[in-house]
């Protein structure tokens, strides 16, 4: 009992920290995270990110796969996981570029199998589920009657929602050969997303400049459900076929919003006069429904390949709010395409380490939900890593490497080549067991 208790607090104790990092970090400097609820964040572990984002057909005893509830049910060890992940790239124009970096966590999940037995699991856990970071700076003008006034237009924006979940699977049907699994995660949604436009005028024209901010809380309950069905091919061989969908859900919002004149002068951001305020507005964020699907086929636990197709129905993403009624970016439907695989020589060989170190890559295509003047905004990834093991237990440090390629320079558009490295480690033990002896 003791043990139990002790393991519950350090759960609560971690939990709470990473809460506190989530809603501090700042995870992109994407200008196209302006759009919708930010730039939306892989929710997946290292293991996922290494093999080319796939998750439909994964299903490990050792290893969380929150993409698919289902895969609870082959839950073995309680396994505690977390990850961190550094962003580098360069966001490039036409005519100009600019490199960054970003740190910040990434997720935490725990897995407890409740009886391995019958195959019924259980997880919770804790990621960010989209980020805001941009700021944009363009130039243009205002025709009057004889000349053109220009003006400075820059855009800022912060934030970002983060999602919790809790879950279960459970294996509804298992014979020899094979078997069929269930799952469900309930999810809260919530975070902060925060907008501000300035236009400013040259001191020369005399006109006060404007600032417009907006704040908005969200929060709100989603749901996830999966399946995944297993079959054994020979004595070596197994596949599994998996499937999730993400309802379309309603979140709550509160919106405070404030327009503001400036003090003339085209640097000037001293505040003159507050000309509207509205404040704790509520409205609504309705997010879209998803569907995932995908395949794997392990051999003898040395070869895993996987594939995953998705599609999301982002074309019914908005916010409604009453003073300015249903709105939302004109977004596209998205749809994407991975392919992923590991190779382990030998799982089993706790005596030699090299045998035991799981080799994955992958790729990914995304045809993304952004689309700007009729242009869309694809998305290109290809993914490697590593996961060694700690010592003689199914522990594992996790190593993963993204390069990601978003939207090009034509069509006056922005191009954004990402290196991502994400530090994983899964902790997998026999927590929770009531011993005969002591």
């Amino acid at each position: 009992m003791y043990k139990i208790a002790k393991g519950l607090i350090t759960v609560c104790l971690i939990l709470f920290c990473v809460l506190q990092t989530a809603i501090s970090q700042n995870l992109t400097l994407s200008p196209y995270s302006i759009f919708g609820a930010g730039e939306l964040q892989f929710m997946g572990n290292a293991s996922n990110l290494a093999k080319g984002r796939v998750s439909q057909g994964i299903r490990k005893p050792y290893e969380i796969n929150s993409l698919n509830p289902a895969s609870y049910s082959e839950l073995k060890n309680t396994i505690i996981e977390a990850g961190f992940a550094q962003n580098n790239g360069t966001i490039k124009s036409a005519s100009s570029s600019a490199d960054f970096t970003t740190v910040g966590f990434s997720y935490i999940n725990f897995g407890i199998p409740i009886s391995e037995k019958r195959g019924w699991g259980f997880s919770f856990g804790l990621m960010p589920y989209s980020s805001v970071g941009y700021n944009v700076v363009s130039v243009d003008s205002i025709q009057q009657d004889t000349f053109n006034m220009a003006k400075t237009n820059n855009f800022f924006g912060k934030g970002g929602l983060t999602k919790f979940y809790i879950g279960m699977g459970y294996k509804i049907y298992k014979d020899s050969v094979r078997s069929l699994s269930l799952g469900a995660n309930v999810g809260y949604i919530f975070g902060n997303l925060n907008a501000t436009t300035q236009v400013l005028f040259p001191i020369n024209y005399l006109k006060f400049n404007v600032e417009e901010s907006t704040n908005r809380y969200t929060g709100g309950l989603v749901f996830d459900y999966g399946l995944q069905f297993e079959q054994k091919i020979g004595k070596k061989t197994s596949a599994v076929v998996g499937a999730s969908m993400n309802a379309r859900t309603e979140l709550s919002s509160t919106r405070q919003y404030v327009l503001r004149s400036l003090a003339i002068g085209g640097g000037s951001r001293n505040v003159r006069d507050t000309v509207l305020s509205t404040d704790n507005e509520s409205g609504s964020m309705t997010l879209p429904m998803g569907l995932k699907a995908g395949l794997s086929v392990n051999y003898n636990d040395k070869i895993v390949v996987a594939a995953d197709a998705e599609y999301t129905e982002w074309s019914a993403y908005k916010t409604t709010f009453p003073s300015s009624g249903a709105s939302g970016d004109a977004f596209r439907n998205s749809m994407a395409f991975a392919l992923g695989g590991s190779y382990t020589q030998d799982i089993n060989d706790y005596n030699n380490f090299l045998k035991r170190v799981e080799y994955r890559a992958g790729f990914r295509y995304e045809q993304s939900n952004i689309i700007i003047n009729n242009n869309g905004v694809d998305m290109m990834g290809i993914s490697a890593g590593l996961g060694l093991p700690m010592g003689k237990s199914r522990s594992k440090v996790n190593v993963s490497f993204e390069y990601l390629k978003r939207g090009n320079t034509a069509n006056n558009l922005i191009q954004e080549d990402y290196f991502r490295f994400i530090l994983g480690i899964t902790f997998a033990d026999r927590w929770f067991v009531r011993y005969r002896y002591d």
